[in-house]
């Protein structure tokens, strides 16, 4: 077997592949297969491989690096443990719920040393571009991806700048479920993100528009699955299938909340009408 196909050989960090668009293709994939030859023998006088049972209850308490040394113990752990599709999902689903609430409290902290006030008029420079604050963009788990273009009012300085704002009030929103404002802000995060990467300048008013649109959404008890069904959206997003308008006109006019109050909000209607 050629072990640079498996997941965990061909990422430097768990991180980067959990942020990149291979784990976004498939997020079911087991991240250890093929698995590597092993020339060892089983050790003598175990009990492993462990019972099913055991192996989900033992899991519960792990998290990826540990689930990872645990399965190296010998090579009963190593066969059973990693060849698990379904166990290993479970540990990714997990790892990844955990990194989203990391997510969400960098960006608290953030939050608190942000300079300003959320809700002042943001300041501009001597080229009538926003002042983007430094914080926004620097290193940690919530960290924004920001290219600016040398031209004078550049109206993507001001859309950065209200999302990283829209992005800080959302977390310290203690009126919302903590795990509802951590997704929300962490697919806010990977459009804006993985977008601008791809040179796409309407990365940030994609991101922006999504985060709106977002926090309507979760406030309304009628819609059901809100979890997936923003993840689909914001995938549809970055796989440009949305057209940045109709997304864009959608937010600033409240389509989601206007539609509601008269109770003509359907969402896959509601999506259709998104259509790039």
């Amino acid at each position: 077997m050629n072990s640079s196909n498996a997941i965990v050989d061909r990422f430097a960090s768990f991180s980067d592949y959990l942020y990149s668009s291979e784990f976004k293709k498939n997020p079911k994939a087991n991240v250890f297969s093929p698995l590597r030859k092993v020339s060892s023998q089983p050790a003598d006088n175990n009990y492993l491989p462990l019972l099913y049972e055991l192996k989900v209850e033992v899991i519960k308490y792990l998290n990826f690096k540990e689930f990872f040394a645990f399965s190296s113990i010998n090579v009963d752990n190593y066969l059973s443990i990693r060849s698990d599709d379904l166990l290993v999902e479970r540990v990714i689903k997990k790892e990844v719920r955990s990194r989203i609430l990391l997510r969400l409290e960098d960006l608290q902290q953030k939050a608190q040393q942000y300079p300003f006030d959320l809700d002042d008029e943001i300041e501009t420079n001597f080229f009538q571009n926003a002042v983007v604050p430094s914080i926004a963009y620097s290193p940690g788990p919530s960290k924004l991806v920001f290219n600016m273009v040398p031209e004078m009012n550049n109206k993507h300085s001001f859309e950065f700048v209200n999302l990283f704002r829209h992005l800080c009030k959302l977390a310290m929103d203690d009126s919302i479920n903590r795990f509802s404002r951590a997704l929300i802000c962490s697919l806010t995060i990977d459009i804006n993100n993985r977008m601008t990467l791809k040179e796409c300048r309407k990365g940030t008013l994609f991101a922006l528009s999504f985060i709106g649109i977002a926090s309507h959404i979760n406030q309304l008890s009628s819609i059901e699955d809100k979890d997936i069904k923003l993840s689909r959206l914001a995938n549809m997003i970055e796989d440009e299938k949305i057209d940045i308008k109709k997304l864009h006109q959608a937010n600033i006019y409240n389509k989601v909340l206007a539609l509601s109050e008269k109770k003509e909000f359907y969402w896959y209607t509601f999506i259709d009408s998104l259509h790039a």
